[in-house]
């Protein structure tokens, strides 16, 4: 588990002591971010500061608190994004607010508040840290949603391209993996559109309008990203139902040749029991060309039927 600590100095944001006790955070920080992907040592951490056990709750299980959750002054918002080796796995990022503290909960190898970001504060643009935060975290994971969209785009299409020119190299399991990985990254930006909804709200209040304005057009960003993703669920499933199709077409084509060897060997099966009968009076056993004359039978009886299926479509 990595802490860091931030203050602002001089109209920027610069990393504070590592040896600040608990009791001094309120007066020495502005922001504490916490990179781990144990949440339970994240817990234990601030358990020293006395915190709620509720806000412990929220910070440890995300999943089962999801949004924002709101503690007699204290702020926890979980917000789901994608996991950074499988996209299509769900991983959360805690933003707790205490007064005018800031604290942040994210994956150890999420990339967001990098120095880069950091070096663009300024409180002359952004009235606090929170503000600014807030506004880092919505264009950097709309710009990450964006890429995994495309991901998840670019995987379906070379499913769909083989099912057209190769559908014996697809299975079934195939597309239904891509489907439920599909509908997995659908739910987590569907959670970021409502959970960024909620962040804007939160901002509001100590940003100016124009601010507000400006995060608010980058939250607009996921609606479309939204939709979209709703569209790639339904590709998707379409393309699971034309893979179902083609099988049960290749299923019926089995299914009917058997048909036709069935319907062409009862007739034959028949006539060679007859003559497998132990009758004393059976005037063909006698004749000299009788076992020819069956022949002739079998052949004619299932050259014709032969004919009447293939005219009948049953070989197309």
């Amino acid at each position: 588990m990595d802490i860091t600590f931030y203050k602002v100095e001089n109209d920027a944001i610069v990393q504070a002591s590592k040896d600040i006790k608990p009791d001094e955070w309120d007066k020495k920080v502005d922001w504490i971010e916490c990179r781990s992907d144990n949440r339970k040592a994240v817990s234990d951490y601030f358990q020293k500061r006395n915190s709620k056990k509720e806000v412990l709750e929220c910070v440890e299980h995300p999943e089962s608190h999801p949004f924002s959750n709101s503690f007699e002054g204290v702020i926890v918002l979980n917000l789901s994004i994608s996991n950074a080796t499988d996209i299509y796995k769900t991983d959360y990022l805690s933003v707790i607010l205490i007064d005018q503290l800031v604290i942040t909960v994210v994956p150890q190898n999420t990339d967001i508040f990098n120095r880069r970001n950091i070096s663009t504060y300024s409180d002359k643009k952004y009235p606090s840290v929170s503000n600014f935060l807030f506004y880092i975290l919505t264009v950097k994971i709309l710009a990450q949603s964006n890429v995994n969209m495309s991901t998840a785009r670019t995987r379906l299409q070379n499913l769909e391209k083989l099912l057209i020119t190769d559908p014996e190299e697809l299975s079934s399991s195939d597309l239904m993996s891509c489907e439920r990985d599909i509908d997995e990254l659908s739910d987590i930006i569907e959670d970021q559109y409502v959970g960024f909804g909620i962040l804007a709200s939160l901002s509001a209040a100590n940003l100016r309008e124009g601010d507000v304005q400006q995060i608010r057009n980058a939250i607009k960003g996921f609606e479309p990203l939204d939709k979209a993703m709703l569209r790639l669920e339904k590709k998707a499933e379409s393309l699971r139902v034309q893979f179902m199709l083609i099988q049960q077409e290749k299923s019926t084509k089995k299914i009917n040749v058997l048909t036709i060897v069935q319907a062409i060997f009862v007739p034959l099966t028949f006539i060679a029991g007859v003559y497998g009968m132990n009758f004393i009076v059976m005037p063909e056993l006698n004749w000299q060309y009788g076992y020819l004359f069956v022949w002739l039978i079998f052949i004619g009886m299932a050259s014709g039927l032969l004919i009447y299926f293939y005219r009948k479509g049953w070989f197309d």
